[in-house]
């Protein structure tokens, strides 16, 4: 009989642990729209997400992203790595969990046709967002090119400016990524300068809140699961995932799949492995956090290793919060 009791005060409390207010907080991710987190929407279109445990949010910027994750707004958040140490550096406990692509070319200098060579850049207007990303793209081409800032006038515009700021000679460059590269390279641009030519460096990554306002295990593993269901689908290059796919993009089909070409898509595997200790995600968190110290965005370097969590890629952590 007490062993009885014993049994039946056992499974209240476990039924109690599981049934908590932090174990119930559904997974609210935030991006700005860019083709690497377009397997998320496709999850939510096909009905892998259920609304009640994930939901998908797009903002026009990844600084509106940054920001709806710092106020809490959001808990989760498609981010590049430079982004994720900004939002780390501003003291927000964060944790990667998967890696959603690559970028191979995806993002580039695009500038105009009559700009063959990086010295034609002399003397001119190089637009570029306002971020991280547009930082260190800069950073980097000018190492790779030689030239120096004050060899040309960079302008700030966000990225929904780019195409527009283009085509009306506002600017004679630009630093940018699709959608909007697609549209820029339409009217003739020329490709100076891109991620192809700085392998692993720009790689786009889900977070999740690490703190009191953390995601459930079991809504970040809905989240992972529906996320590789829907970049399965996509694999198949179904001409139904490619269409809703270049609607959300605002780009031809023909386009879209032209975008893709120049982005890595990891499945869970290979995600994993670029997460692990040996993997290249670690040295290009480094790297980058020495760049964006020495550029002054953020204000301390980071112990990398401590924001990458392959535990929900593993499966191998217990279900207590």
């Amino acid at each position: 009989m007490r062993f009885f009791w014993l049994l039946c005060a056992l499974t209240f409390l476990i039924g109690c642990g599981s049934d908590t207010q932090e174990n119930k907080v559904p997974l609210k991710i935030g991006t700005n729209l860019w083709p690497g987190y377009e397997m998320l929407y496709l999850a939510k279109h096909k009905g892998y997400f259920e609304t009640d445990k994930v939901d998908v949010v797009q903002h026009a910027s990844a600084s509106e992203v940054m920001s709806a994750l710092l106020s809490n707004q959001i808990n989760a958040a498609g981010l590049t790595l430079d982004e994720t140490l900004q939002v780390w550096d501003k003291g927000y406990p964060i944790e990667i969990v998967l890696v959603t692509d690559v970028s191979d070319g995806g993002d580039m200098l695009l500038t105009k046709p009559e700009i063959t060579e990086v010295y034609d850049l002399k003397g001119k207007v190089l637009g570029l967002e306002d971020s991280a990303l547009g930082a260190y793209m800069l950073e980097r081409f000018l190492q790779f090119s030689g030239l120096k800032t004050g060899d040309f006038t960079t302008k700030t515009l966000t990225i929904d400016q780019h195409s527009a700021a283009f085509a009306s000679g506002d600017v004679d460059a630009v630093i940018t990524f699709d959608p909007q590269a697609a549209k820029i390279k339409a009217t003739g641009a020329n490709l100076l300068f891109s991620s192809k030519d700085i392998p692993n460096e720009i790689i786009d990554v889900i977070v999740v809140s690490s703190g009191a306002n953390k995601p459930s295990y079991e809504n970040i593993q809905h989240l992972i699961n529906g996320y590789y269901a829907a970049l399965s689908d996509f694999q198949q290059k179904s001409p139904d995932d490619i269409s809703f796919i270049s609607q959300r993009l605002g780009i031809s089909e023909q386009h879209t799949q032209e975008a893709y070409q120049q982005l890595k898509l990891p499945s869970k595997d290979e995600s994993l492995a670029l997460m692990s200790l040996g993997g290249v995600m670690i040295n290009s968190l480094n790297y980058m956090s020495f760049i964006l110290e020495k550029s002054k965005i953020i204000q301390k370097g980071c112990q990398c290793r401590e924001i990458i969590n392959i535990d929900y890629l593993g499966q191998t952590v217990s279900k207590e919060e």
